[in-house]
């Protein structure tokens, strides 16, 4: 596997930051020839690599081109240039956006100019590539000098050589970098042999020696030797002419190393004052030198790839004469021959120096000889002309092979000047034309009708058969259609069969009836065939037609005795089978047919029984295949699936059938339906579990009829004692709580009296007990209003913490989005809540207790949750928490939560209580958004 299908294999995240890393190292080092402080090289190879890898692994890599742009740029502005991180990061994004942007338009561009696969081995890819870099980089440029020049303006240094350097140094990155790539992946990079590989070594030394001499020298003056430079053209030429691409991308890789590298030391012709300048002036020459070597290595394939053409061209025609099965002979006007190719080995026997110089007729059959002779005159008359011509000739071995050829007068024409004969053994032809002459006779001399027909019908041929059966001639018939011999009533049969013929089905061994001369019927057997061309195409349709009148007849004889035995066994009153000795089930009479549905021809062995119940199917086998082998009587039932579907229990009884000579020849028997005796015992059952059901739903009914009654009743009592509690107890209670509030207000010391507290708490106390009784006794159905949920339990939770402040206890929140409106009873709504928050407060008894309360949406519900860490609630009292006055604390009636439960039912919800005993207690409710329908009222 090469690296490049490796690095195909990556994930797009993984080769992203691949690219990132390798583009950020050389960006690094290239950003150290800047102009200062505007991070603009003009040495800029990343610009290459980048191209290569969105041209290679597609526009999917953008990130990892981005990233590794941004990371150079930030490194740079802050470590070589001294700008801050926060002002530096935008001007890093910006850049990192023209980069990635370069890359991709230039790729966009190349791919939209190409539409045949590209690399760049045409003079006109080069121009391509060259015109797709030129227009990419200047997105780079604009976008990155914009960006550092009216952000953070280098002094010293205007706009448009900032511009130019970074356009020009992002060109010529793209130019020598990607064409390398570009190459080398086309596997354009090969060496045949060791000399080349010593010619190449010997070109890389040369071109090193001379960069250096013209870029690692120091001159005097600046500019005066700047045409010192063009000495490497020749040697970069060289490196081209001799190794094509490899040499061409090589030779300018190599310049540009040295030259950057020597212009960056203050060496070369370029010298000047500042190394971003003379830098500048090297990537304009390196820029002219890799156009020109390009465009040489590219005029060089394209010339290369024309003379391989060339040679294959001629190499394919040549082959194609040499290698085909007809000989190509080239002969003068006196008929002598000029030249043959090889074929004619195998078709005569000899070379071509051995006819060479010789008659063509020398080898020609004496009887053929004036025949074609004359045609070969003619021929020679007129330039041009074509002729044909058959006739045998001898092989080197003396024997004698039918040649069929053709000649074609070329003299006329310098680069040939003879006449060329192509000639092909034609001898297995000429045998199957004897074959098929024999195979007429045969068919003329047949006792069988055999006709030939075109595809409207028309009949072509008639032999002796068919006059002998139909009586017409072969004069008569030959020419009219063949529905002459068809009946009025087979005309559709006719046009069925020429309908398969059409769809390639041949018609076998059909017996139909047809019409003589005398106007007389017989019946035939009819074998229809499709007559096709060397193509497959349907051309005609031959016939076979046998008289069988005399074997109908005997059949007709057998049919009469088996119509008789049917007739017996239809009268029968039950439904009779029979089967071979097989095994296989070979006759049902007309009872059994009345009740299964007519019979077909694929239901008679074995495949009726899938007529058979599924339940039954096993068993039904075994005993029958246990009573064939042991040839003995058997009986069994099974449902039979009835002509209407319907499965029905029959009775079936077998006896084995013995010859008068001790042959078995398998079983009969007969078949009763027994389903009405089968339904009567299915309805004795049934109407005893019936029966049985009914008495044990009527029992529960009443068990439950007689618990609501009693519910009720003791409702009514609870509402008739709650009213007199309420009226018994509220004036001695209030007058209570007065007396307590006068007493504070007269005596302004007792204010902090832990009595008068004591009294307050337990007039308060007994007014919720009164509050709940009459709750529970006055349960309505709920007074549907819009409400916000969220403020119900905020206002809950804040009478809680009121009432329990004192406990420490801590309330804690949680409210998930999408909680706003519900359709609710807001009063019902908030006493559920205060109920389970105050039983969750009472709950806890050390000092660190906590109550959360959440809530969130559940599709078209709400969920609230109230979960706590108090002391828990026993597992055998779970099941009785909603029931009226349990409880398992000192103080309280135990209507609360059947107060929450009552409420939460009449709003259409639910509510579950989890808990465990020392570890707290969780309730949730669970109640809909959008009233729904009640299906039942509560009690009044």
């Amino acid at each position: 596997m090469t690296l490049l299908k490796k690095f195909h294999l990556l994930s797009t995240g993984r080769l992203s930051v691949v690219i990132a890393i390798f583009y950020a190292l050389i960006a690094i080092g290239s950003l150290q020839l800047a102009f200062e402080g505007t991070n603009a090289s003009p040495v800029w190879p990343p610009s290459g690599l980048a191209f290569s890898a969105v041209w290679f692994f597609g526009y999917r890599v953008w990130p990892g081109i981005w990233l590794g742009a941004f990371i150079a740029n930030i490194v740079v502005f802050t470590h070589n240039n001294g700008w801050a991180f926060i002002p530096a990061a935008p001007v890093s994004v910006l850049i990192a956006i023209g980069n990635s942007f370069e890359a991709l338009l230039g790729v966009f561009l190349l791919r939209s100019f190409t539409s045949e696969p590209f690399f760049l081995s045409k003079i006109r890819d080069i121009f391509k590539f060259v015109f797709a870099t030129l227009v990419a980089c200047l997105s780079s440029a604009t976008i990155g000098t914009s960006t550092v020049y009216f952000t953070h303006p280098a002094p010293g240094v205007p706009f448009d050589m900032i511009w130019f350097t970074w356009w020009l140094g992002d060109a010529v990155g793209i130019l020598v970098i990607a064409s390398i790539f570009l190459t080398f992946h086309r596997q354009l990079w090969r060496i045949s042999s060791w000399k080349n590989v010593l010619e190449a070594v010997l070109v890389g030394l040369v071109l090193i020696m001379v960069n250096a001499g013209v870029f690692m020298g120091r001159f005097p003056e600046y500019g005066f030797y700047s045409h010192v430079t063009y000495l490497v053209l020749p040697f970069a030429i060289w490196a081209t002419y001799r190794f094509g691409f490899p040499g061409a991308t090589l030779s300018t890789l190599t310049t540009a190393v040295i030259a950057v590298t020597g212009s960056t030391n203050h060496m070369g012709p370029f010298v000047g004052q500042r190394v971003p300048e003379d830098l500048v002036i090297v990537e304009c020459f390196l820029g002219v030198i890799t156009v020109t070597v390009l465009s040489l290595a590219a005029a060089l394939f394209e010339r290369q790839q024309a003379e391989e053409d060339l040679k294959y061209n001629e190499a394919r025609f040549r082959s194609l004469v040499e290698n085909s099965f007809e000989v190509v002979a080239m002969v003068d006007p006196q008929a002598k021959v000029l030249y043959t190719s090889p074929p004619v080995k195998s078709v005569l026997g000899y070379n071509n120096a051995e006819l060479v110089g010789h008659s063509m007729f020398e080898w020609m059959h004496p009887q053929d000889v004036p025949g074609v002779e004359k045609i070969f005159q003619g021929l020679l008359k007129t330039p041009g002309a074509i002729a044909q011509a058959t006739c045998r000739m001898q092989r080197k071995d003396g024997s004698w092979r039918w040649m069929e050829g053709s000649g074609c007068n070329l003299l006329n024409q310098p680069a040939v000047a003879a006449v060329v004969v192509n000639y092909r053994d034609i001898t297995e032809r000429k045998k199957y034309e004897e074959v098929q002459a024999h195979f007429v006779s045969i068919v003329e001399s047949s006792d069988e009708a055999i006709i030939s027909k075109t595809l409207d019908g028309t009949i072509t041929s008639w032999n002796k058969g068919a006059e002998k059966l139909y009586g017409y001639t072969a004069q008569e018939i030959v020419g009219r259609s063949v529905d002459i011999l068809v009946p009025e009533d087979k005309k559709e049969e006719l046009v069925s069969i020429f309908q398969d013929l059409e769809e390639g089905r041949t018609i076998e061994l059909l017996e139909t009836i047809r019409r003589r001369k005398d106007g007389s019927f017989i019946d035939v057997l009819l074998t229809v065939s499709p007559l096709r061309d060397n193509a497959g195409t349907l051309i005609g349709i031959s016939s076979i037609t046998r008289d069988i009148t005399e074997r109908k007849k005997a059949q007709l004889a057998i049919e009469e005795s088996e119509r008789r035995f049917r007739t017996m066994a239809d009268t029968a009153p039950v439904m009779i089978w029979m089967s071979g000795a097989d095994g296989l089930y070979s006759f049902f009479n007309k009872a059994w047919m009345t009740f299964i549905g007519n019979v077909n021809d694929a239901e008679l062995g074995n495949s009726w029984r899938k007529r058979i119940h599924p339940e039954d199917h096993s068993r039904c086998n075994q005993i029958y295949l246990k009573a064939f082998e042991a040839r003995e009587k058997f009986t069994l039932d099974y449902r039979l699936k009835r002509a209407d579907g319907a499965y029905r229990w029959v009775l079936d009884t077998g006896v084995p059938r013995f010859s008068s000579d001790g042959y078995f020849g398998g079983f009969i028997g007969s078949c009763i339906d027994i389903t009405d005796r089968k339904s009567a015992e299915e309805i004795l059952r049934r109407d005893k579990e019936s029966l049985e059901r009914l008495v044990d739903e009527r029992s529960k009914e009443l068990i439950k009829t007689q618990k609501e009654l009693k519910q009720f009743s003791r409702l009514a009592d609870i509402g008739t004692l709650a009213a007199t509690v309420a009226h018994e107890l509220r004036n001695p209670l209030g007058v209570i709580n007065l007396a307590a509030y006068n007493l504070k207000k007269e005596k302004n010391d007792l204010g902090d009296n832990k009595h008068l507290a004591n009294i307050e708490k337990k007039v308060w106390e007994g007014n919720q007990i009164i509050d709940n009784l009459l709750s529970y006794a006055r349960i309505k159905i709920p007074n549907y209003e819009n409400v916000r949920i969220l403020n119900i339990l905020d206002e809950c939770v804040a009478s809680a913490q009121g009432r329990f402040g004192e406990k420490g206890i801590i309330i804690e929140k949680k409210y998930e989005d999408g909680l706003d409106i519900m359709e609710t009873d807001p009063n019902q709504i908030r006493e559920i809540f205060l109920n389970i928050l105050n039983n969750a407060c009472q709950a806890i008894v050390t000092p660190s207790g906590k109550v959360g309360l959440k809530a969130q949406r559940e599709g078209d519900m709400v969920r609230v949750s109230v979960i706590d860490n108090g002391m828990g609630i026993a597992q055998e009292d779970l099941d009785k928490v909603f029931e009226p006055f349990f409880t398992r604390k000192s103080k309280g009636t135990g209507l609360g939560l059947t107060i929450c439960n009552e409420l939460v039912n009449l709003h259409q919800g639910k509510i579950e209580i989890n808990s465990r005993q020392g570890e707290g207690t969780t309730v949730c409710v669970l109640l809909p958004i959008q009233r729904r329908i009640h299906a039942e009222t509560a009690p009044d």
